[in-house]
This record gives C-alpha cells, sequence and structure tokens, in this order.
C-alpha cells in the first residue's frame, strides 16, 4: 500500500495551483511508485502550462503524478501520511497539529529545494548506498594520479592555460561543463554538481545544466558525483546508458572533513562544492592538488554572489532562477561566504596533515587558497580581521548546527531527546529572531 500525500491549504488561485503541480511532477514523479494518491483540494482544478522558469520537459513527465492525483473537498490532514504545506504563513494552523508528518514545500523558504529532495529521497525505493560504494572504490581505484586538478567556475578559469598544466586527473563542477572546448581539453575523470536547485531542481536552470550533463558524460564518460540524496532524481532524468556513471555519496553531519573516501565512504555535510565534494574526491586520488577557478569574492562585496568564467554559465536560464526559487535569495550571502572561507581553510589544514600539497593556479580572494598560490600567481586584496573573526563565528555556528543534525539523524537517539532538542531550537529562534 502506498502514502498518502495531502496539499494544504486549499487552492484558490490557478497560478498557485499550477506552480504547486509542476513541482510536485518533478519532486514526486521520480517516486510515485511509493505513492497512492496526491491530494489537492480548492476551488482551482485547472492546472495550466509550466511557467517559463520552469524545465519545459515536465509535461512529459506528468503521467505518474496526474494518474495518483485526486481533488477533495478538503485536505484530510488526519487521514494522510504526509501533509504538504505549500504556503508557510499558514504553518501555525492549528489544525496541523493532527498531522502525521508535515513538510513545508514553499518556493519562499530558503531550503525549499533542499526539504523537497530530500521528501523524494525518503520515499524512495532505490538501493543506491551499496551501487554507490562499488562505484567510488573503482574510480578511486582507476582514476588515482600524482596530480588532482580541480577547476572551479570564476572568472579566472579564462586565464587557465590548460595546454601547460601538468599530467594529472582532472575534476570539474557545476555549469563548466557548459564550456564543451574547455571540457574536450580538460578531459574530465569526474563532474559534480550538488546544488538542489541549479542541477537537480525543477527549474529552466537546471534542465539546461542536466541536459549538458548528458552531453557531456556521453562524451567524456566522466564519473557523476552527487549526493546520495539527489541520486533518485539524476537515475530518473539520465538516461540508461549514463545511470552506471551516478556516484551516489551519502553525506552526514561531522565536526570535521571525512578525507578517506576509500575506507569511509561518505561526505561531511558543507555548503559549497568545493568542501563538499571537489576536496575529498582529489584527497583521494592525488597527493598534490592544485585549485583554479575558486576566485572568491572581495569581502566588502554585496551583490549577487559568484562571478563566472565567460562560457561556464547558463545566463539566460540563471536569470529566471529567481522567478523559480525565490527563497534561495534571501540568503545572507556575506555570512555564507565567511562561513566558505573557513570551512575552506580547515578542510586544506586537514588534507595537509594527511601529507596532501595544495597550491592555488589562479589568483582568489579566499584566504587559505591565496595563502598557497603557485608561483607568478598575482595576489588579491586580503580580507579584514573583521571579517575573518566573522568567518570563524559562522564556522562554529555551523559546527553547532551539525551535532544537532547528527543527534536528529543517529537512530539510537533516544526520542525525549530528539524532542527536547528541537524544542530548545525552536525556543532559542523565538527568543533571538
Amino acid at each position: 500500500m502506498g502514502l498518502t500525500l495531502a496539499y494544504y491549504p486549499a487552492f484558490e488561485d490557478g497560478a498557485t495551483l499550477t506552480d504547486r503541480f509542476w513541482r510536485a511532477v518533478h519532486y514526486l514523479g521520480p517516486v510515485a511508485e511509493r505513492i497512492e494518491r496526491i491530494e489537492f483540494a480548492g476551488t482551482q482544478r485547472r492546472v495550466g502550462a509550466p511557467p517559463g522558469y520552469f524545465d519545459q520537459s515536465l509535461p512529459a513527465r506528468a503521467g505518474p503524478i496526474e494518474a495518483r492525483l485526486r481533488w477533495v473537498a478538503a485536505p484530510n490532514i488526519e487521514s494522510a501520511d504526509v501533509v504538504v504545506v505549500w504556503d508557510r504563513a499558514r504553518m501555525a494552523d492549528p489544525v496541523l497539529r493532527r498531522a502525521q508528518k508535515v513538510v513545508v514545500l514553499d518556493p519562499a523558504e530558503l531550503h525549499e529545494g533542499d526539504l523537497a529532495i530530500g521528501l523524494g529521497a525518503e520515499l524512495s525505493a532505490l538501493a543506491e548506498g551499496e551501487i554507490g560504494r562499488a562505484r567510488l572504490s573503482a574510480a578511486i581505484a582507476q582514476e588515482s594520479s600524482e596530480i588532482a586538478h580541480v577547476f572551479g567556475t570564476g572568472p579566472s578559469l579564462a586565464a587557465v592555460e590548460i595546454d601547460s598544466l601538468p599530467a594529472g586527473v582532472s575534476i570539474v563542477c557545476n555549469s563548466v561543463i557548459k564550456d564543451e572546448v574547455l571540457m574536450a581539453r580538460l578531459r574530465p575523470r569526474f563532474i559534480t554538481a550538488i546544488d538542489p536547485i541549479f542541477h537537480a531542481g525543477p527549474s529552466l536552470h537546471a534542465a539546461a545544466f542536466r541536459a549538458q550533463l548528458c552531453k557531456m558524460l556521453g562524451a567524456h564518460r566522466a564519473w557523476f558525483v552527487v549526493q546520495a540524496r539527489d541520486a533518485h532524481i539524476y537515475a530518473a532524468l539520465l538516461p540508461p546508458h549514463l545511470r552506471e556513471l551516478i556516484v551516489a555519496i551519502p553525506v552526514r553531519y561531522a565536526l570535521s572533513p571525512n578525507l578517506n573516501l576509500a575506507r569511509r565512504p561518505w561526505l561531511t555535510a558543507t555548503r559549497n562544492v568545493l568542501t563538499l565534494t571537489m576536496l575529498p574526491l582529489a584527497v583521494a586520488v592525488g597527493r598534490e592538488i592544485r585549485i583554479y577557478g575558486c576566485d572568491g569574492r572581495r569581502a566588502a562585496d554585496h551583490g549577487d554572489f559568484w562571478q563566472y568564467a565567460p562560457g561556464a554559465a547558463f545566463d539566460v536560464e540563471r536569470a529566471l532562477q529567481r522567478e523559480a526559487h525565490p527563497g534561495f535569495f534571501t540568503l545572507d550571502y556575506q555570512d555564507y561566504y565567511a562561513l566558505h572561507c573557513e570551512t575552506t581553510r580547515i578542510w586544506i589544514a586537514a588534507a595537509e596533515r594527511k601529507g596532501v600539497r595544495v597550491r592555488a593556479g589562479t589568483p582568489s580572494f579566499i584566504p587559505a587558497l591565496a595563502a598557497r598560490s603557485l608561483p607568478g600567481v598575482a595576489a588579491l586584496e586580503p580580507p579584514p580581521l573583521s571579517f575573518q573573526l566573522q568567518a570563524r563565528a559562522a564556522y562554529w555556528r555551523r559546527a553547532a548546527q551539525s551535532a544537532y543534525g547528527a543527534v536528529l539523524d543517529a537512530p539510537s537517539a533516544p526520542i525525549w531527546l530528539k524532542r527536547g532538542l528541537r524544542a530548545s531550537v525552536r525556543a532559542a529562534r523565538t527568543v533571538f529572531g
């Protein structure tokens, strides 16, 4: 018997109904076999075409959700296995206290993409764990090299003299795959992408990324490294002959990096692809790591977060991301960047303690990379001491969150402890805003 999902509150607006329906097609379609029915309520019952900010292939994937969609007079809060609250303003409604499980999937929420993919991962029947471990082990054994070249998407990527680089294994991320000329010269052995909205989400940007990903995986037969959480999305959307390249690695909360993937096939949760996947992969396959195109930004900058190398960005599609995922852009960029700089420093220091040498091959504002520049790489403006202190504080806040997450994820942790922690955090948020 499959699960019942009830969307709450009732839909009274056609545009909102259309938006939430197509999100359900994307996020729940790959796990539809685990769902018996999805209940929508409200006066609006006509779903329009996907808005322009969405993947326009969604209608071709709508069948499994349409077959399970039921229109009801009112949301069945008590009988549903999962209540999906699509409007965060309604989370305080008393009726939700009677729900068995509540998930907030409102695009106005910062972590809507993570939560939506996480719900699908909970429902997924895919046995990705053993498959991911076997593929990771094979990839590390096959691709080991003295030097691991790590390529980010920053503007300095355009200045790298690829043909002059020493032999090594190349690891690329995200929209680097758009530059086909660069990809042909790099001949990457690993491609990695971890973002729930820019890569695994329902947006037009994510669709463009996945289309190019298929093209580059087909051309280079590189390993595609993702969080295990996202594996069901890619397994559903990549063609069969490319699925065997997916390396799905579990992510855990921890206070330090796991830099021994060969023996411990999991990743320490961080918020950036460099520290989540690229550095651990590079340590696993190389004795020297050279990093390019991880430019960072000036500490005083407060605009859109990253800048990109020409040809390494889906610019047209990226312009529509605010419409597809408005909550993401409420992110505190300054705090995020400070956390990223400190996490990078700690991760690199851990790699060096293992005997791995780390060097930056292009200019970077990230202090840990700037301090390790190769000869001839220009020095950039260092951040002020106040930023470095902010970075330390951001990291330790994240460490506390990681400890909290580790307890909630631990099967052995008693229920009373988990409930007490959640209540304490809710109280702290209320007091401190």
